[in-house]
C-alpha cells in the first residue's frame, strides 16, 4: 500500500497543511488538480476558521464547512 506523509506539519500554517493533505493523495496517484481546482480549493480553505483547517479530512468535508464558498 502506498502512502503520502507530510513531515513536520507543525512548522507550517494550518491552511497550507490542509491544502497538502487534500491534494497530495491525488498528486501521488498521478491526478494533480487543475489550476482552477487548486484555486477553488484555496479559496475554500481561506474561509476556514480556528481549528477547522487542522480537522478537514476529505475534500467533501471542506465543501460542507465552507458551504460551497
Amino acid at each position: 500500500m502506498d502512502s503520502v506523509v507530510v513531515r513536520q506539519w507543525y512548522r507550517h500554517p494550518a491552511a497550507v497543511v490542509c491544502g497538502w493533505e487534500l491534494s497530495l493523495p491525488h498528486i501521488h496517484r498521478g491526478r494533480p488538480p487543475t489550476g482552477a481546482q487548486a484555486r477553488a480549493a484555496k479559496a475554500r480553505i481561506d474561509h476556514l476558521t480556528g481549528h477547522q483547517p487542522r480537522t478537514v479530512a476529505p475534500y467533501g468535508e471542506l465543501e460542507d464547512l465552507t458551504a460551497g464558498a
